[in-house]
């Protein structure tokens, strides 16, 4: 299997990996068990472990229901279907737009529509769609998460838009 060293997960990530595993069996708290797992499933998905991170993924998912930590858990089950969407078995597929509805009655009820984690699993499912085929139906969902931010440092310009030859543009906001 191919594997991948870079800035974000250099050769040393796994010796890392290995010594938060014997903190976290000196202390056993489930969610931090969760969060080794999590770190787990995310080292194997990068490096083609598709079936050992699914395996972590899903004792993440579990620990940190176990201590009711709903944000971490539907994200690390986010984490879990972009792991299903690289593998792209046929069950893999089967499973995400099951588990996608799943994450959002799960993020509406425990964490109510204004949670940041309801938006990553509404852009999830935008993405989702995108990827089935339903473009414009993607841009609208993502159209209707855009949020303005405020810039306080913020001017006004004026001025005009030119072309490459310095001709005016028409029409150009």
């Amino acid at each position: 299997a191919a594997t991948l060293s870079s800035e974000y997960a250099p050769a040393t990530f796994e010796s890392k990996l290995a010594r938060a595993e014997v903190a976290v069996q000196r202390v056993p708290q489930a969610d931090l068990a969760a969060r080794l797992a999590r770190m787990k499933m995310i080292n194997d998905a990068r490096t083609v472990r598709y079936d050992q991170a699914l395996v972590e993924g899903q004792a993440a998912i579990e620990g940190f229901a176990q201590r009711r930590r709903i944000a971490a858990q539907i994200e690390t089950s986010l984490d879990l279907l972009r792991v299903r969407q690289s593998r792209a078995t046929a069950e893999d597929v089967a499973i995400v737009g099951r588990t996608l509805s799943t994450l959002h009655q799960l993020a509406a009820t425990e964490l109510g529509d204004g949670h940041e984690v309801m938006r990553q699993v509404k852009i999830y499912e935008a993405g989702w769609a995108w990827t089935n085929g339903d473009v414009a139906g993607a841009h609208r969902r993502l159209q209707a998460l855009v949020r303005s931010w405020p810039n306080p440092e913020g001017r006004p310009i004026a001025g005009r838009v030119v072309d490459a030859t310095g001709a005016p543009v028409s029409g150009a906001i």
